[in-house]
């Protein structure tokens, strides 16, 4: 679930990007794709252990699809902004080996993405990374967008599925904002060691004690943004029942919450902003043969607040994310 706030955090920083620059098929028997089938089950009605069970020498392939629309204001002025946002991310996460404290090494690699954004109805970026580069347009996120696709990250995880670690991120940054201090900034916000653990955490949510139907447990996960300070996701999921999703029978859990930030300690260049009445719904489904999350769906509302070009803005926001894991297969030698 912190992906979740990963994703928050990236949607804002393009929305204010916008802002300041415009005044499934099946892949095989082992390859989950989103979308339920069947009604709530409730056998078998013991206690359920959900961990993560990470196969060495597999490839775990993920996409996020993420939509976003909003309304943003300025006090005294009639007229509204209306915005959308529709992101798709593409990763994989390869499960390289055991490590001594039973934890996982693992490699994260970005394999695609496609971003389109409009503002009042007018395009404003329309990315696809499967396209060459001179269809980019000018807006300032598409570059760094492209810089990302294709990046390799060594991670290293701990028995839990936490992230204990990353190899290189500091030289990566570097290397992809050249030396220009405006990309540095925003690639810290794309790709910062709080957005990685998104994508590498895959056991969010899960309790950490063996559960059955009906039980509810709390869930709180902080992140930092530069622009946002601290983000708090306060949830309480519940174990459904089973539910068949796509031929595997799956535990369903419900969430529900919020989300709340508090300003960061120190300022910054980049405007800051505030968030209020961030409010989280969705469902997770957790495969225990495959000992993996096989999908999470979420809707969000919130209100986002800042200063940008000397101007007070607000901007009313609902927000859908889903997180799905594609395929499962061997990695490549």
């Amino acid at each position: 679930m912190k992906r979740l706030n990963g994703i928050l955090s990236i949607g804002a920083l393009i929305v204010w990007v916008f802002a300041a620059g415009c005044s499934k098929s099946k892949e095989s028997a082992n390859a989950p794709a989103g979308g339920a089938s069947g009604g709530v089950q409730t056998e078998p009605s013991g206690p359920v252990t959900m961990r993560l069970k990470w196969q060495p020498g597999k490839q775990y392939d993920h996409e996020v699809t993420f939509t976003q629309t909003s309304k943003m204001s300025e006090p005294g002025v009639a007229q509204t902004v209306d915005q959308t946002m529709n992101m798709v991310q593409r990763y994989a996460i390869i499960a390289l080996s055991a490590t001594t404290n039973g934890g996982m090494e693992v490699e994260l690699k970005f394999t695609g993405q496609q971003v389109n954004g409009t503002f009042n109805g007018r395009t404003v970026i329309d990315f696809d990374s499967a396209r060459p580069e001179s269809q980019d347009g000018k807006n300032p996120a598409a570059p760094l967008f492209r810089k990302m696709t294709g990046l390799r990250a060594k991670c290293f995880l701990d028995a839990s599925g936490k992230l204990v670690k990353i190899e290189g991120l500091e030289d990566v940054l570097k290397q992809m904002s050249a030396g220009d201090p405006h990309a540095a900034a925003l690639m810290k916000g794309l790709l910062s060691e709080e957005t990685i653990k998104q994508w590498v955490e895959r056991g969010e949510g899960l309790p950490d004690k063996p559960v059955k139907v009906g039980d509810s447990w709390p869930v709180t996960m902080e992140s930092k943004n530069a622009q946002m300070g601290i983000m708090k996701t306060e949830m309480t999921y519940t174990f459904k029942g089973w539910q068949e999703h796509d031929g595997h029978k799956c535990a369903l859990l419900d969430f529900t919450g919020t989300i709340t930030s508090h300003p960061p300690a120190s300022s910054t260049n980049a405007p800051q902003i505030t968030m209020d009445n961030g409010k989280i719904t969705g469902k997770t489904w957790y495969d225990p043969d495959q000992g993996m999350v096989l999908e999470t769906t979420s809707e969000q509302s919130l209100t986002l607040k800042t200063a940008a070009g000397g101007k007070g803005l607000s901007s009313q926001m609902q927000q859908n994310v889903t997180t799905r894991l594609l395929k499962v297969s061997d990695a490549p030698k």
